[in-house]
């Protein structure tokens, strides 16, 4: 999964923060870049303006864990990138 640069990661993050999604303040499992999640979490679809922004996460979906972005896989479920809050 490719990173964007700070700049589009700085839109990218406050698009989805404004976006309506459910954040998980209390994990039970790992969050680092490479960890598999739970197919029971529910993970986001990104919207289009955001896609705009990043193209190569077309494919990927998210999470919001406290404050943090975690991109998911889509075959694998494991995160991809974190975006810091």
């Amino acid at each position: 999964m490719s990173r964007p640069d700070r700049s589009k990661r700085t839109e990218f993050r406050q698009s989805i923060t404004r976006a309506i999604a459910s954040r998980i303040d209390d994990v039970n499992f790992g969050v680092s870049v490479g960890t598999a999640i739970r197919r029971a979490v529910m993970a986001h679809t990104l919207a289009a303006v955001m896609l705009g922004l990043v193209p190569a996460y077309r494919s990927v979906r998210y999470i919001l864990m406290r404050d943090d972005i975690h991109m998911i896989g889509p075959d694998t479920c494991e995160i991809g990138d974190v975006i810091q809050g």
